[in-house]
């Protein structure tokens, strides 16, 4: 795994989430992307997982169930 992590928690992001922007970093660092799907119902996990494919070493996703809101996302993705 990378040196930097950056956790991107992600609520119903579908529709708003460009994930060409986080191609950049991905090229260019050594930074690992944890997303955090808290409780989304707009498919937004599915989104991201197309992202991740190819990417497992970078990018990571957690799924979490139950909306529990930004703070828990973020904490959840530190102890992913």
């Amino acid at each position: 795994m990378s040196n930097i992590a950056i956790v991107v928690p992600c609520y119903n992001e579908r529709k708003r989430l460009h994930l060409t922007a986080f191609e950049d970093f991905l090229v260019n660092s050594s930074i690992h992307f944890v997303f955090v799907d808290d409780g989304s119902t707009d498919d937004t996990a599915g989104l991201i997982e197309d992202f991740r494919r190819g990417r497992e070493d970078r990018v990571s996703l957690l799924v979490l169930r139950v909306n529990s809101g930004k703070g828990e996302a973020i904490w959840q993705g530190m102890e992913f």
